[in-house]
């Protein structure tokens, strides 16, 4: 594991150590075969399709990260199935290729079955990892397992944080992200909170973490860096989903905005992304120090967030 670098703000730790994963492929309210066959020949056909288009995205994110197509890598896969003994075959088999692996009950679910570690160096090019994402889906299916993604770490031979700081692209990709690019359809009779971002700034520096209505989440640092993906995690991906849940109860307090402005020295702003568009609330970090405002609680929600990404990254 490499050792990471940290920053403290306000007694968080901020990892500037970037994470990437494919996530929130595979839905957990989907209905789901728990005896019998998990993967359906269509299913597995969509799902290998959803991959394949998937990971040329997630090296577009990477190449920001100034990860060449020539950089090797070590990726984090993940597998789900119904029982124990596909789940124990599949293991074996990727055993086989030198990777690390384990499985057992899955967080998210207790009747579905995990896999999960992580695959030796491999180039980062467009075609081999496409190739490998195949490969890795058609595993799966030959073990009536569900291939779900990958991740990796793009600082694992060296400590430095990239120079090209990716921060105004991502933060700007999680405003315009759709609620149907997430797989949402919402009720056109009400505002609905489908996502919230949550902008701090300390000291100059901004930390900003992003979490939607699927559980999926995301933390980008002004200063370089952040975790991006979180989601695939059940810790993070509850406390996600309490934030975006508890930001609908605050769209009484927020104005809606058309613009998207950091905040201001020692503001926190929340954006929530709304069917109607974009409304947001502000707060001076004085105020939930001394639990005077209004937002303490979706603050305290956000940190959660925040604090349950640091987790995922340390481990």
């Amino acid at each position: 594991m490499t050792t990471k670098n940290k920053t403290l703000i306000a007694g968080i730790i901020i990892i500037t150590t970037t994470t990437i994963i494919v996530m929130g492929l595979f839905d957990f309210l989907k209905t789901k075969s728990y005896n019998g066959k998990f993967v359906s020949e269509i299913s597995f056909n969509s799902n290998r399709d959803r991959q394949m288009q998937m990971s040329p995205q997630i090296l577009d994110q990477l190449r920001k990260l100034n990860v060449t197509a020539d950089k090797e890598l070590k990726l984090e896969y993940f597998f789900y199935t119904n029982t124990a003994d596909k789940a124990q075959h599949l293991a074996n088999e990727i055993e086989k290729l030198n990777y690390t692996v384990q499985h057992g009950v899955s967080a998210g679910d207790k009747k579905l079955f995990r896999v999960t570690g992580w695959t030796t160096k491999m180039k980062m090019a467009d075609e081999v990892v496409k190739q490998w994402t195949k490969q890795m889906c058609e595993l799966g299916y030959k073990f009536d397992c569900e291939f779900d993604g990958w991740g990796t770490d793009p600082d694992q031979n060296d400590k430095t944080v990239t120079t090209e700081n990716a921060f105004e692209g991502l933060r700007n990709m999680a405003f315009s992200t759709t609620p149907e690019q997430i797989g949402l359809t919402l009720s056109t009779e009400n505002t609905v909170v489908y996502g919230i971002i949550m902008d701090w700034e300390v000291s100059g520096a901004t930390a900003t973490t992003v979490a939607y209505q699927t559980g999926d989440a995301s933390l980008y640092l002004s200063s370089g860096g952040g975790v991006i993906g979180g989601g695939q995690h059940q810790s993070v991906n509850s406390a996600a989903k309490q934030f975006v849940s508890l930001a609908q109860t605050f769209i009484v307090k927020a104005t809606k905005t058309a613009t998207t402005p950091l905040p201001s020295n020692d503001e926190i702003k929340f954006y929530l992304l709304t069917n109607e568009g974009i409304f947001v609330g502000q707060e001076q970090m004085k105020n939930f120090q001394n639990h005077s405002s209004d937002w303490l609680k979706l603050f305290e929600a956000g940190n959660k967030v925040l604090t349950e990404l640091r987790k995922t990254s340390e481990k």
